[in-house]
Order: structure tokens, then sequence, then C-alpha cells
């Protein structure tokens, strides 16, 4: 059974969803991406643990206004964790969602119990610059038929062999929308990344941290990952066969990996 919220924060309302009993994880999507991209991993540990999921500012159920910055998601985050009384909790972050996560370990580290970053980095301005699959992809993405903008979201995220109308259409309920169609925030989202840049702070951060990369992901490529966990001082890297959204594609192995995780942190 679930319960939702409205969290009132600076220039949001933040919709939250609290799934299960135990020990509280606050699991942080990425860019475009509403709450229910974690749908897999809520089914697979709501048993065991108080799982919350939220739409980041500006997207599904959550408002905002004025520019959107990765500090004041944080704040959002931690906004959530006050609203629910969690003084502690283990934090999940996926690409974007990982830029909070630090942000969060920075500016509020006693609330972190332990944080995993999936598919994600430390340098903004380096992640969102030209790169030549991205570009190609992204363009795609947005322009030509509805079924041409399908296919060029799954070249950005899926496996070659997944790049099917029918795995569109799966992903749409768990990515919150018609992936033909790019909502307004996006571009606000990446704006708010390629702004951010602390990955020289993080040596400050004590907060013990998973790593974790895909090994074909080109919106965050390992080599990301490996520099994020070089920079923290408590940190391991794992990697993982798949792409960028693996944790909705193929979600066993990295639920495997947050199980273990969790049994150890």
């Amino acid at each position: 059974m679930s319960t939702t919220l409205t969290v009132p924060t600076d220039g949001a309302r933040i919709a939250v969803t609290v799934t299960g009993e135990g020990p509280p994880i606050l699991w942080v999507q990425g860019s475009g991406v509403t709450g229910a991209g974690w749908t897999p991993q809520v089914a697979r540990f709501a048993a065991s643990h108080t799982c919350a999921v939220f739409d980041n500012r500006g997207i599904g159920a959550s408002t905002a206004s004025g520019p959107i910055t990765v500090p004041d998601m944080a704040r959002d985050a931690i906004a959530v964790l006050d609203a629910l009384g969690w003084s502690r909790a283990w934090l999940v972050g996926h690409s974007l969602g990982g830029l909070i996560c630090q942000e969060v370990a920075m500016t509020a580290p006693s609330r972190v119990r332990a944080m995993l970053l999936s598919c994600t980095f430390s340098r903004g301005p380096e992640a969102t610059g030209l790169r030549a699959p991205m570009v190609w992809w992204g363009l795609r993405s947005r322009v030509g038929t509805r079924a041409m903008r399908r296919q060029g979201f799954l070249g950005m995220v899926a496996p070659p062999d997944q790049r099917t109308p029918e795995v569109a259409a799966r992903l749409a309920p768990l990515i919150g929308r018609d992936l033909a169609d790019s909502p307004p925030v996006l571009m606000a989202q990446v704006r708010a990344m390629a702004a951010y840049d602390r990955a020289d702070a993080l040596g400050s951060v004590e907060v013990p941290a998973l790593v974790q990369s895909a090994t074909d992901d080109v919106v965050a490529p390992p080599v990301f990952g490996q520099r994020l966990a070089a920079s923290l001082p408590r940190a391991v890297y794992r990697e993982l066969p798949g792409t960028h959204a693996h944790t909705l594609l193929d979600p066993a192995p990295f639920d495997a990996l947050v199980a273990d995780w969790l049994a150890t942190t």
C-alpha cells in the first residue's frame, strides 16, 4: 500500500509517494523522469524497507517557479526527508539524481546513511558537453515523427535490440510520459546539470558511497563513474552490464547490487 503527499519547498511543491515498511530509502530520479522510474526497485524493496520516491521540481505532479538548480533540488530532497520525519536515510540517485545526492551529502551529511550513485558523474559541464552519440540521439529524440522521436530516446538509453515500439510502450508509464514527448522542464534540468560542478569539494565527503556505472552507457560513460568514485574518500566502484536505463530494462542485477549494499551499510 502506498501513500502520497505534497511537500512545499522554496519555489516548488514536491509530489511524494511512500511505500513499504522498515528502514528508509529515498530514491532520487534523473532528468526527464518522474519518481515512477523507480517502480521496479520499489516493488523489490518495499517488503523490507520504507521507500519514498518523488517527482523532481517541475516534472510530473511537482510544480516549480523560477530557474532550477541542483542545490534547489537537493534542498527539495532534504525537505522530503523532513516531511517524512526521517533523520537519516539511504539515498539512491540515478543520473541527475546522483548529483542531487552528492549535494545532499555535502550540505547535510548527517542525513545520509550511505548513498548509491548510479550512471552519474561529478562534473556537469563535462557530462552535458557536445559528445557525438548524445548529439545524434538527442537530436533524433526531438525531431521527426513520433515514432522517430521514440527511437531517438531509446538510442540514448537502451541497447540496439531493445529499441522497439514495444519497449517504448513499456517504458512510457515508468518514465512518466510518451517517449516521443519532451517535458518543458527537461532543458532546464540539463542546464542545471551543465552549471553544476563541485567535484573539487567531494574530497571532504565522508558519507559511504557506492558508485555504479553501466558498461554501454552513452549518457554517463563508465569513465565518469570511475572519476566520481576516485574523488570520494569512502567510495567503492562497481560496473554492471547495460545502458543508461538498465535499472528499468534489466533491473535484476542492479537490484541484487542494491540488496548487498543495504546489507552492508
